[in-house]
C-alpha cells in the first residue's frame, strides 16, 4: 500500500483519506450493481460514522473495462448522454456507465473537487481501441466539467518493464506508481 500512487500522494501532500473505494478487478460497467463504478460505489465516497465528506475525489476507473473485448465502448453525443442520465435506464455500454458514474459522483459530492483520470496507453487490443477510450473519456470528463488527470498524454509512463510489473503490463511497478503520482500531483497543484 505504501508504494501506491495514491498513498505516496497523500503522504507527500499531507492529505488524509476519507474512503478508498477501489479494488483490483473493478469495472465501470458490471452486471453486479454493488461492485460497478456507476452503482453504489459512486455514492459511497464518504464516511457515515464520522460524517466526513471528501473535498477531493480521484477517479481512476476504466482499465479493466478497456481490457474486455466483449464490452461495447459506445459513443459520445451530448444530447444522448444527457437524455440517458435522466432516463433511469441501466447502461449497456462503457460510455453510458462512465457518464452515469461521473454524474453520480458530481451530484453526490457537490463541494468536492473531482479529478477523473484518462487511461495509460496500454495498447492491449490496439492503438485504435486505446485512442477511442481516451477520446471518449476526455469528452465525458469535460461534459461534466471535472478536472482531467491526463495519464495518456502527461504521465510519461511507457508500456515496458521499466514501469510495469512482470506478467501482464496491468499493474505499474514502483517507478510507474511514482510517475502516476507525479502526474496527479502536478494536475492537483495547477488548480490550487
Amino acid at each position: 500500500v505504501n508504494k501506491t500512487w495514491w498513498k505516496m500522494l497523500v503522504d507527500e501532500l499531507s492529505m488524509s483519506i476519507c474512503v478508498n473505494n477501489s479494488w483490483s478487478g473493478s469495472l465501470v460497467l458490471d452486471s453486479n450493481k454493488d461492485a460497478c463504478g456507476y452503482g453504489k460505489r459512486s455514492a459511497n465516497l464518504h464516511n457515515d460514522i464520522t460524517n466526513t465528506y471528501p473535498d477531493v475525489i480521484f477517479i481512476y476507473l476504466g482499465t479493466n473495462d478497456a481490457n474486455r473485448l466483449e464490452l461495447e465502448i459506445g459513443e459520445y453525443d451530448k444530447e444522448e448522454i444527457d437524455k440517458f442520465i435522466n432516463s433511469n435506464k441501466e447502461p449497456t455500454n462503457f460510455a453510458q456507465a462512465y457518464a452515469l458514474m461521473l454524474n453520480n459522483v458530481k451530484q453526490n459530492y457537490k463541494k468536492a473537487k473531482i479529478f477523473a483520470f484518462t487511461l495509460i496507453p496500454f495498447r492491449w487490443i490496439s492503438k485504435e481501441s486505446d485512442d477511442k477510450y481516451y477520446d471518449l473519456m476526455k469528452k465525458l470528463i469535460n461534459h461534466f466539467n471535472l478536472y482531467i488527470v491526463d495519464l495518456h498524454k502527461d504521465c510519461n509512463v511507457e508500456l515496458t518493464l521499466e514501469y510495469f510489473a512482470e506478467g501482464g503490463f496491468v499493474h505499474p511497478n514502483e517507478k510507474g506508481m511514482i510517475a502516476i503520482k507525479e502526474c496527479v500531483k502536478n494536475t492537483l497543484l495547477m488548480i490550487q
